[in-house]
């Protein structure tokens, strides 16, 4: 089979396993971008499609997610970002905001804070004043979770963060997490809120793993290594649940960033572009047919240090139809507008 690629952007066309067990031919297209101000241009260096899971350095956090998937049910939006202090000034909290088209994300970032007894004899505990911070590093370890080492209890939505905690333990001194939901602060060592971030969510990690279905002895005899009956495509998405769109964005949202660099406020558009997939095929009476599948823009991943994001467009097909024998030919076209 032979790939034309047209565009200036990395491509692939390859057979992966869809939600029901189908194989499927899956087209993808990832183009990366630079943004400097109000200006948006296409990137020297194009980042190439990932096959594999990549980690951030000394962490367990996926920093960018494989682009080997099926087709995902809507777009992510995800981040590998800093929080800046407005003016490079240290502060002790920091707002962070995401609008991108109809997507919305707050959090609240401080400066670190710890548990400490409200005196003496007390058994109430108050959180220390937040340490001032120029930046720090937007990861899953500084949301709330993680694992409680004397019950070993966990967040199950977040195995990696910190201020989660059993009861009936000392928990003077003990961190509490530094990126919040500005809707639902940490009050008490009771409050349990769902963790905030702006990175891939862990497969292993809720609400993500509960899509994955059932493995049980059923599906060993009937199922495996095909995906569960039960196995939901929701799966798929990676992003932070606030970050993943309620339908797909199509390029030109506008993009509003504020103290995710160090300018504090950073606003552009997403390319208008629209992307297809030309698939030629045999018939069986020996003549060429052509079948065109526009390409759904389903992940959006910035990079704000380095003033870039890069854009994965997808298709898919049943291979069965037409066969994949048949498939002369997939030619990748990008159009402005």
């Amino acid at each position: 089979m032979e790939i034309r690629n047209t565009t200036l952007f990395d491509a692939a066309a390859l057979p992966l396993n869809g939600p029901k067990g189908e194989l499927l031919l899956i087209i993808i297209a990832k183009g990366t971008f630079g943004f400097n101000g109000q200006t948006v241009h296409i990137a020297e260096d194009q980042a190439p499609i990932a096959y594999g899971d990549q980690y951030h350095e000394d962490s367990a956090c996926v920093r960018y997610e494989s682009d080997m998937a099926p087709p995902k049910s809507t777009t992510d939006i995800v981040f590998n970002a800093t929080a800046y202090a407005p003016g490079g000034k240290p502060a002790e909290v920091v707002p962070v905001e995401v609008d991108i088209g109809p997507a919305r994300m707050r959090m609240l970032v401080f400066g670190e804070r710890f548990w400490n007894h409200d005196g003496i004899l007390s058994r109430n505990y108050r959180m220390t004043s937040a340490k001032p911070f120029e930046r720090k590093a937007l990861v899953y370890e500084e949301a709330f979770g993680g694992m409680d080492e004397v019950t070993g209890a966990f967040c199950a939505e977040n195995l990696v963060g910190k201020g989660f905690y059993g009861p009936r333990q000392n928990l003077a001194g003990k961190p509490l997490p530094c990126i919040e939901d500005p809707r639902h602060l940490i009050r008490t060592i009771h409050d349990h809120p769902r963790p905030k971030g702006l990175g891939f969510i862990h497969r292993a990690w809720q609400p993500r793993a509960g899509y994955a279905g059932t493995y049980d002895q059923q599906w060993q005899k009937t199922r495996c290594p095909l995906p569960p009956t039960d196995f939901d495509a929701r799966f798929y998405n990676g992003a932070h649940p606030d970050l993943q769109c309620k339908d797909f964005l199509e390029g030109n949202e506008a993009v509003k960033l504020t103290n995710l660099t160090v300018e504090g406020q950073t606003q552009f558009q997403l390319p208008g572009l629209t992307l297809l997939s030309h698939l030629a095929y045999d018939t069986n009476n020996g003549q060429e047919n052509e079948t065109t599948l526009l390409m759904n823009l389903d992940t959006l991943f910035f990079e704000t240090d380095e003033h870039r994001f890069s854009m994965v467009w997808r298709s898919a097909v049943e291979i069965s139809d037409p066969p994949a024998g048949q498939i002369k030919r997939v030619s990748i076209e990008a159009r402005q507008g």
